[in-house]
């Protein structure tokens, strides 16, 4: 199944590559309520310890680089570890037990939290920030009027959406969703959430109508004008992306997808020096380093025909992307990228390949 939004997609991405089987069979990524109240050390007569491989992202999937990231259990002060700038970090000689972790950045107000079962040897988990505020450019976070009106029980069941979308469980984050929709119908991050889901399952006439009265029920939700953005740039309704995607601009210039998403739709079109423009402006937004950017931009330089240029970006690219199919794809791309190349397409003028490398490279950055 193809996925067409830029949030479908880092969701699918995480159940298909970044999701470890092995992983889950170390129950890292279990609710609390499966574990004992008090953090620390289980009851075993027998003393083992284990490491912990982690990684920090935010909601969509980001790596956050220089997050600390502290576990606590006992009275024992507070082991900690800084992510680098893939968001990765590790904690060794961690005795096996129930243990807290917790990551802070100083560019965001809120915490990453999960519980974390240590067993002997290797231990998986993944810190996720919750996506209910937007960092501005200042390191403020800032929340909607609309937002702060939600009702705690249908917060609570859009967060249960959010946790069923991290495991890959599209129909039980469609049930969550609903009973949010049913308590607050005027829930603008569950209805945009629940475009995000039909999108996914090609029900492009339901998410964009969801996405619509996100925006009418909070015109401040930059996310909704993201998603809306993306909708139409998958059904070629070039003029309305890029109006969603300005107007989404316009009332949250600091939210770097809408940037992204507006440098999709100008490379589909063509338009390769507003491409890098506007990928550019989503760089110096985003915490960290994000792969489709790189993928973005360097499609963009072989439509200008920089073939130095970008080599660069789809090396980058490569360096971050950790699913292997995508990665196969781009290093055939780059494989027949030279310079000597460019120059013969250069005086061939030919355009058709920049157009399709292009149309590959959007579809990609999905």
């Amino acid at each position: 199944m193809r996925i067409h939004t830029f949030f479908a997609c880092l969701l699918i991405m995480m159940v298909c590559s970044a999701w470890d089987p092995a992983a889950a069979q170390l129950d890292s990524h279990t609710g609390s309520e499966m574990f004992n109240p008090l953090p620390g050390r289980s009851n075993d007569t027998a003393w083992t310890t284990g490491w912990i491989s982690g990684e920090v992202v935010s909601y969509d999937g980001r790596p956050v680089g220089s997050a600390t990231v502290e576990i606590h259990g006992d009275a024992a002060k507070p082991d900690s570890a800084y992510t680098g700038p893939d968001g990765k970090f590790e904690l060794h000689n961690i005795p096996t037990g129930q243990w807290e972790l917790i990551a802070r950045t100083g560019k965001r107000i809120d915490e990453a939290r999960d519980w974390v079962r240590v067993t002997p040897g290797l231990n998986v988990v993944t810190l996720t920030f919750p996506p209910d505020t937007t960092t501005t450019g200042s390191g403020q976070a800032t929340i909607s009027a609309a937002q702060l009106a939600v009702p705690d029980k249908a917060r609570s069941e859009f967060q249960k959406a959010e946790d069923s979308l991290r495991k890959g469980k599209l129909n039980d984050a469609a049930r969550c969703l609903e009973k949010a929709l049913t308590l607050w119908p005027r829930f603008a991050e569950a209805l945009t959430l629940r475009a995000v889901v039909e999108h996914t399952q090609n029900s492009s006439d339901l998410a964009e109508a969801d996405a619509q009265k996100a925006i009418e029920y909070d015109p401040n939700y930059g996310k909704a004008y993201a998603v809306l953005g993306s909708i139409y740039t998958d059904s070629k309704r070039w003029d309305d992306a890029f109006r969603a995607l300005d107007h989404g601009i316009a009332v949250a210039p600091d939210y770097w997808p809408n940037y992204y998403e507006m440098s999709k739709a100008l490379l589909l079109r063509g338009d390769f020096a507003r491409t890098l423009h506007e990928a550019d402006k989503a760089s110096s937004l985003v915490h960290g380093e994000y792969a489709p950017l790189h993928l973005v931009k360097g499609y963009a330089y072989i439509g200008l025909k920089n073939a130095s240029a970008a080599r660069t970006e789809l090396e980058a690219y490569i360096k971050l992307e950790t699913n292997p199919t995508l990665v196969s794809r781009v290093k055939q791309q780059l494989a027949g990228l030279s310079a000597s190349a460019a120059d013969t397409q250069n005086s061939a003028g030919s355009s058709s390949p920049n157009r399709n490398r292009s149309s590959v490279a959007a579809d990609e950055a999905h």
